[in-house]
């Protein structure tokens, strides 16, 4: 699996689960899923990253991990923002503080979620270190 398949998979998952939540979500009379939205990131990039270190025999390089990161937290804020467009266009929301509220709620779980992955693998003894 290369770094593009990673944020492929990533990508799509993220795009389904966060529609699918949002539905759901919404059938149940729930307006806010923050929470939710969390649990899906978390999750999805624990699977990428596990699935690249299981496939490959081994975890990402330093540069491998910047991209993956920058990856993230792109396709996170894209689909964020274009999820939250008609939210943002039928009130005063401000986009400038919606993006770097995600920002940092990208970034952090991913640094935190990357970097586990990177351990857990090394625990069960499938990549070296």
């Amino acid at each position: 699996m290369t770094v593009k398949g990673l944020l492929l998979r990533f990508f799509v998952s993220y795009f389904g689960l966060i529609v699918v939540a949002g539905l759901a979500l919404n059938n149940f009379g729930i307006k806010s899923g923050s929470w939710v939205n969390s649990g899906i990131l978390i999750g999805l990039i624990f699977w990428v990253c596990m699935s690249f270190g299981k496939k490959n025999r081994r975890y990402l390089t330093l540069n491998e991990k910047t991209t993956t990161v920058l990856g993230i937290i792109a396709i996170d804020l894209l689909l964020q923002l274009l999820l939250s467009l008609p939210a943002i266009s039928a009130s005063n929301l401000d986009v400038g503080s919606l993006l770097f509220v995600g920002l940092l709620h990208s970034a952090l779980i991913c640094y935190c979620v990357l970097f586990s992955c990177e351990q857990h693998l090394r625990n069960q003894k499938i990549i070296n270190g």
